[in-house]
């Protein structure tokens, strides 16, 4: 979305590799060893090294993804302070979703059960959970900040998109906010080859046991998955980490 919004939706590198335009800052450290580069072009942004070679030729403005904890960031961000959109995700649905990641590109082989557990122990990469969003939930009123939330996209992609530009300095009109909004649905980024990192899952396709890498994406899917059992531990987790937090979501659990 913000790369749509600094370039604009008929950008002709919009049809371009998401990982090209929006390289993954730490993807190099999460491959595996065992990769299967086979078949890859030498210069693919998902070849392990690439990176690096992408954000040094990369020009300004820059569009960087991460999901690296607040102190895990290089320390120039801080001294910099590059525009920065923070995107959180209610805790149930992030550990479901990150399950079937798992099984898909990871070689997950255990139950949701002991996933869970993990989860809950913040013992999975990128834990713990809910210091990685009060850490920025503390800075959120800082001018190049941006806090979002998945569910708020859902709810409103169009109303997001507007903000997004606002916060980017970028004035778009009314009907490249819905052109946008339609291009960054889950509909079609699941259908967007540019996008839905197919080519990941089929350079791993022993381990993906014939899942998507773009699942669901919907709201509360946690309930078909979650037994009573772990909803109430999860809530008892949520309860026990915002407490004495101003931070208002993801409390209700009725």
């Amino acid at each position: 979305m913000s790369w749509c919004v600094l370039q604009g939706i008929d950008h002709p590198q919009t049809s371009v590799g998401l990982m090209t335009r929006f390289p993954f800052f730490e993807w190099d450290a999460l491959i595996s060893p065992d990769f299967d580069c086979e078949g890859m072009d030498k210069d693919d942004p998902c070849r392990p090294g690439n990176t690096w070679k992408i954000l040094n030729t990369m020009s300004s403005p820059r569009t960087i993804k991460s999901h690296l904890h607040m102190p895990l960031l290089p320390k120039q961000l801080w001294k910099v302070k590059p525009k920065m959109l923070y995107v959180c995700r209610d805790p149930r649905d992030v550990c479901i979703s990150y399950f079937f990641h798992s099984v898909k590109l990871e070689g997950y082989k255990k139950e949701l059960s002991d996933f869970v557990e993990l989860f809950l122990a913040d013992m999975l990469s990128y834990a713990p959970f809910w210091s990685h969003i009060l850490d920025f939930w503390k800075i959120k009123d800082q001018e190049n900040i941006l806090f979002l939330r998945f569910e708020e996209m859902k709810e409103d992609l169009p109303g997001v998109v507007k903000r997004v530009a606002a916060f980017l300095g970028k004035e778009i009109s009314a009907k490249e906010v819905l052109r946008i909004a339609d291009h960054c649905s889950f509909g079609s980024m699941s259908k967007n080859p540019a996008v839905n990192n197919e080519t990941i899952v089929s350079a791993d396709s022993d381990k993906s046991q014939g899942l998507k890498f773009m699942r669901k994406g919907k709201v509360g899917d946690w309930k078909n998955h979650l037994t009573a059992a772990q909803i109430k531990a999860f809530k008892e987790w949520t309860l026990k980490h915002l407490e004495g937090s101003d931070f208002p979501y993801y409390r209700n659990y009725e």
